[in-house]
């Protein structure tokens, strides 16, 4: 019967490596990023909440999908002009 010898340093060097010790940073982004999720959805329910029917759509999105797609279609009409299409 053999007695294996447990070596405790060999654990600790494991456990406390170069490698896994920036895991904790990063893990920390998503708390972060949830909290900033959660204030921004606060921001726009209250911004619409403030709305009627009047001016319901005045207010300035939070992302205006449509203005990107118009920069990227000048950006594409610009390449075509160019002669480079990718």
């Amino acid at each position: 019967m053999a007695i294996t010898r447990f070596n405790s340093s060999f654990c600790f060097s494991k456990i406390f490596s170069r490698k896994r010790s920036t895991r904790p940073l990063v893990y920390i982004v998503i708390p972060i990023s949830l909290l900033l999720t959660v204030i921004r959805l606060i921001q726009d329910t209250i911004k619409l909440a403030k709305e009627s029917e009047e001016n319901l759509g005045a207010s300035k999105p939070s992302m205006d999908l449509d203005a990107c797609e118009r920069e990227w279609n000048a950006k594409k009409a610009a390449m075509n002009e160019k002669g480079g299409t990718k």
